[in-house]
């Protein structure tokens, strides 16, 4: 059952296109999407239950995937150094159909810090992209 939860969850994270292309206009947000509530629920997508399962989310945090994200969510650019126009998601027109990254961005941070938590034995690698990750850090 594992060796087919990682093919599929692999699977979900090439569908993606974040590992393709630096373009967010190129990636597939549905994808992304889907990602993000697989990593918060784990294989079980139909369970309102926040449980993210570790050996998913190893995998997830050494790809470039959340780096990405990272530098597309990343909402001031002068803490990093980094030219304005890379914070993507800061300078965006707002729209009502734009609030759609708001939620999946919502998603993905609650479940990496729902695991990040070190006081409680959480992940350090988790605990550790949220503190240093160069694309913007998340203080908590």
């Amino acid at each position: 059952m594992l060796h087919q939860d990682e093919k599929k969850f692999g699977a979900l994270m090439k569908k993606t296109c974040v590992l393709e292309t630096k373009d967010w206009r190129g990636w597939k947000w549905p994808e992304i999407s889907e990602v993000v509530d697989y990593l918060r629920r784990g294989a079980s997508i139909d369970s309102n239950e926040l449980r993210v399962p570790p050996a998913r989310l190893a995998e997830f945090l050494k790809t470039k995937v959340p780096r990405r994200l990272g530098g597309f969510f990343r909402c001031d650019g002068s803490q990093t150094g980094a030219e304005p126009e890379k914070a993507f998601f800061a300078n965006m027109l707002w729209t009502p159909d734009r609030l759609f990254y708001l939620r999946t961005a919502g998603r993905l941070y609650t479940a990496l810090l729902s695991v990040a938590d070190l006081g409680a034995g959480g992940d350090a690698a988790s605990a550790e992209f949220l503190q240093k990750d160069r694309r913007g850090t998340f203080v908590f």
